[in-house]
């Protein structure tokens, strides 16, 4: 796995949407499951790759990667915000090669060679108990959807030193042995490793970047 690790407004999001458009370009049959922090964020990620794959410049150079059609129609078949359907070496495979979900979403099922988990982790569960144990659990889960060989890329910030980005940085936090290659941008350090008084953590209030 692969771990994108930058502040806000650093074009994360767009980084992965071409990375999405290269896979599908070497291998339509790949199928891809994106995670936001909540369905309208996987929503807005689902769709800005459909768009990708459907725009002119995309389909002039890759014009084999295309929409599936409705039988007997040239209507798109299953492409929505959420999954979207392109035609494969298998017609009978009726999966999307596209899912979106939150982190509480469950995938209608079968296996992805790729997997997009963008912001999954936000203020609101980074420090939360138990909000962050569901995305712990969440993301330990999901290695278990992605097949032998897979590609998956974590893009995000750190919000907390209890949470998954600072832990997957530092190694902490139960990702002491997981295989993770880091891309980080520098800003990503703690500014103070504690706050003025000494006590507690502290990180900048700036997305804690």
């Amino acid at each position: 796995m692969k771990a994108l690790i930058m502040s806000r407004e650093l074009c994360k999001t767009q980084i992965l949407i071409a990375w999405d458009g290269w896979k599908f370009a070497q291998d339509t049959n790949n199928r891809l499951l994106v995670r936001g922090y909540d369905k309208e964020k996987a929503d807005e990620i689902g769709a800005a790759i459909g768009k990708l794959l459907r725009s002119k410049k995309y389909r002039e150079r890759y014009p084999w990667v295309e929409p599936s059609s409705r039988e007997g129609t040239s209507q798109a078949e299953r492409w929505r915000p959420d999954k979207f359907m392109l035609e494969r070496d298998d017609e009978d495979v009726k999966v999307p090669s596209m899912e979106a979900i939150g982190v509480k979403g469950q995938p209608i099922g079968g296996h992805f060679q790729m997997g997009h988990a963008d912001d999954i982790e936000v203020d609101a569960n980074a420090n939360s108990e138990v909000e962050r144990e569901v995305l712990f659990e969440t993301h330990r889960n999901d290695a278990n959807l992605f097949e032998a060989g897979s590609q998956r890329v974590l893009a995000g910030t750190p919000w907390s030193m209890l949470g998954l980005i600072y832990g997957t940085l530092y190694r902490k936090n139960g990702q002491e042995d997981h295989d993770i290659d880091v891309f980080k941008q520098a800003c990503c350090n703690p500014i103070f490793d504690r706050d003025f008084s000494g006590h507690s953590p502290h990180l900048a209030d700036d997305r804690r970047t």
